[in-house]
């Protein structure tokens, strides 16, 4: 991977992301791919990345054998150049224990079916064993959630036992509001 401050003709850009610092400060950091050139002469496809907001911009150059791992290598390297800062970032993640580069690790295929084979299927029990996390989490959520209702229930049911006292009690005094009758008032001789 080639680091430096390039002066060649801008690409396009074909993706990017953006990611939040964590620590001292959360600023934005910006981190641009642009589209794989082929090399003619080097017989080898060149792809860059660019990061905005650690430092000054450099323009990072990567090669590859095609247009697709010229890509990939290049996704990596950013994620090595985050890396290597030391410093934790998040993207769409807010959980700061959480934190990494926010750009996915390149996982290389070329050393054969079998190696493929056990990374992929340690991605994949990885990845069933984090479902299952969330999974448990919410159902924890949701059983204190039934708690809460069942509870809310209860106290309702108090509240309208309340009020039903209360009713027929303000009726017995309308009852015995009816039944009565004022004495007459003797006047009272001055």
């Amino acid at each position: 991977m080639c680091k430096g401050r390039e002066k060649s003709e801008p690409r396009r850009v074909i993706a990017s992301r953006v990611l939040n610092e964590i620590g001292g400060s959360l600023r934005e950091i910006a981190v641009s791919f642009e589209e794989p050139q082929r090399r003619p002469r080097e017989h080898y496809w060149e792809c860059r990345f660019v990061i905005k907001g650690l430092s000054r911009p450099e323009i990072h150059s990567v090669g590859g054998a095609d247009s697709l791992q010229a890509l990939l290598l290049t996704v990596e390297g950013a994620r090595v150049t985050l890396d290597k800062t030391g410093r934790r970032f998040t993207w769409l993640e807010t959980d700061p224990d959480k934190a990494g580069t926010g750009i996915p690790r390149y996982i290389p295929t070329h050393r054969g079916p079998r190696f493929e084979a056990r990374v992929n299927l340690a991605i994949e029990r990885e990845s069933k064993r984090d479902w299952q996390r969330i999974l448990k989490t919410r159902k924890a959520n949701i059983a204190a959630f039934e708690a809460e209702i069942r509870e809310r229930r209860e106290v309702l049911a108090m509240l309208e036992a309340a009020l039903e006292r209360r009713k027929v009690a303000a009726a017995a005094w309308e009852g015995d509001l009816k039944k009565w009758k004022p004495e007459k008032t003797r006047r009272i001789p001055s």
